[in-house]
C-alpha cells in the first residue's frame, strides 16, 4: 500500500510504495502537487487544434466535432479516423474526439 511522504520545500507528495522485502527501502510510484500549488499558478498548454486533417488534408474548424485526436495531437477526419480503425498512423494512440474551441 502506498502512502504519502510531503516534501515540504517541494510543494509536492511523494508517493511511496511500501518497502522492498528483499532491499528495504521504498521506491517511489510518483508524485501529485500539495494545495499550495493551485490549478491556475501552474502553466498548461492549450491544445494545438490544427486545422486540416493530416491524412485528406479536409478542413478542420476549431469548432468541428469531425475532428479526432491522439494523444500527441495528431489530427485527423471523422472519415479517415474510422477507416484507420481509430488508431493513430504515427504513434499507434488511440484516436479520440477533439474538444470544440466554441468562439464566445
Amino acid at each position: 500500500m502506498a502512502k504519502a511522504i510531503e516534501a515540504a520545500d517541494a510543494g509536492v507528495v511523494e508517493l511511496v510504495d511500501a518497502p522492498d522485502s528483499k532491499s528495504g527501502s521504498a521506491r517511489s510510484v510518483g508524485s501529485i502537487p500539495t494545495t499550495r500549488t493551485t490549478f491556475f499558478s501552474r502553466k498548461f498548454m492549450p491544445l494545438e487544434m490544427r486545422n486540416k486533417c493530416e491524412k485528406c488534408e479536409t478542413p478542420l474548424a476549431p469548432d468541428s466535432g469531425e475532428a479526432r485526436i491522439c494523444s500527441y495531437e495528431c489530427t485527423f477526419c471523422a472519415s479517415c479516423s474510422d477507416a484507420m480503425g481509430g488508431r493513430c498512423p504515427n504513434c499507434g494512440g488511440e484516436l479520440q474526439k477533439r474538444p470544440r474551441r466554441i468562439k464566445k
